[in-house]
């Protein structure tokens, strides 16, 4: 199991809190676009490092 403890992770998984369909009490507002390309591009990085394409 591949884990990655980075903050590009956690950005993911703060977006993926904001999806239509669950509940609206979430804490903070949803990352911009562009935090989120700079998330998902840190995260497939982290998973080459790991060997995994």
């Amino acid at each position: 199991m591949l884990m990655l403890d980075i903050p590009a992770v956690r950005t993911l998984a703060g977006a993926a809190l904001h999806s239509p369909g669950l509940p609206s009490d979430n804490p903070g507002p949803p990352p911009d676009a562009a935090a989120l390309r700079e998330a998902l591009d840190q995260v497939r990085a982290g998973w080459a490092a790991a060997g995994i394409r």
